[in-house]
């Protein structure tokens, strides 16, 4: 059998920590599986991928953010072995210059401390992006480009996921069994990957070439999972980086997604801002509500009368594939 080297934060307390984890309920919030991720024995059924044998794979089930479409393992157990997997590969995490630019979860902070992230909402992590957009206009930039990727989750190759796993030295159980969850699922339509806490994790390896080209670029960004922003001097330069994203991008099979790249000043960000905080007043239902009632599931107490409304909340956002995801 062999020998898998399982990386630091790798146990089965930390893996069920980050499905647990607020910001990664959001994303299984719609599963009929749901209360199932709270039962008791849920760390036992945790397993290595040395120990996992995979078996045929229910259809992934489809759910919405808004009003794009993305995909989840279609039962616990493959949610369980999935996640599991996915750490395993965080052997190979190690740490890049451009590390600092990513305001994404899981920083490595965290994962040092055994979680993923030490804020509930995502809006920690944007508020982190903003905060160093801040610095960057301090020490001297007026511009900033706006940009990201056009449909990520359904843009992100497989096999070249795969390639770049294991030419980082992710262990090679680890990579077989990713790959083969991967193509059954694309067997059944689902593109990309499927959303939750090991999304980040493997969004982090694919875009390290990306982050690494426009670091030796000298193009100084900032990254929330796949949104950039690109700082310069002046209309010009912020031209010339846009082009080098699109290229970085396009290097990794991915495109920019030319309508909603922009270049503001300092005074267009916070315009934009504004203009931000009207349109979220708009989605109530979906950017507040569902985290929060979601948040509330730590709670054991709150747990028997939050999981029935969830569950009616949203009955009507899930669905089994095969379908399209785009």
């Amino acid at each position: 059998m062999e020998t898998l080297c399982l990386g630091p934060t790798w146990s089965p307390q930390f893996v069920r920590s980050a499905i647990l984890h607020p910001l990664s309920l959001r994303n299984f919030s719609e599963s009929p599986y749901l209360a199932e991720l709270f039962r008791p024995d849920l760390e036992s059924r945790i397993i290595g991928p040395v120990d996992a044998s995979l078996g045929p794979l229910l259809p992934p089930l489809r759910i919405y953010r808004g009003s794009k479409p993305y995909y989840i393992p279609g039962r616990c157990e493959e949610l369980l072995l999935y996640t599991s997997t996915v750490w395993a590969c965080l052997a190979c995490n190690a740490p890049s210059p451009w590390d600092a630019c990513d305001c994404s979860p899981p920083d490595l902070e965290s994962l040092a401390r055994g979680s993923i992230s030490p804020h509930t909402m995502m809006w920690g992590h944007w508020n982190q992006m903003s905060e160093k957009l801040e610095s960057h206009f301090n020490a001297g930039f007026t511009h900033v480009v706006y940009a990201d990727i056009a449909g990520c989750a359904g843009s992100l190759d497989h096999i070249r996921l795969s390639e770049i796993l294991r030419h980082r030295g992710a262990p090679g159980r680890a990579v077989d069994l990713l790959d083969a969850m991967h193509r059954g699922w694309w067997d059944f339509g689902a593109q990309g990957l499927p959303l939750g806490p090991t999304f980040w994790v493997l969004l982090r390896f694919y875009l390290q070439g990306v982050d690494e080209r426009l670091y030796r670029a000298g193009v100084p960004f900032v990254r929330c999972v796949d949104d950039y922003r690109l700082l310069s001097h002046g209309e010009d330069e912020a031209e010339k980086q846009i082009s080098v994203l699109r290229e970085a991008l396009a290097s990794q099979g991915l495109q920019l997604n030319e309508s909603k790249t922009r270049i503001f000043t300092r005074a267009g960000v916070r315009s934009l801002a504004s203009q931000k905080r009207l349109i979220w007043t708009g989605r109530l239902k979906e950017g507040v509500l569902k985290p929060v009632l979601t948040e509330l599931l730590r709670f054991s107490m709150l747990r028997p009368a939050v999981l029935p409304v969830l569950k009616l909340f949203c009955a009507s956002q899930v669905q089994p594939l095969p379908c399209s995801i785009s």
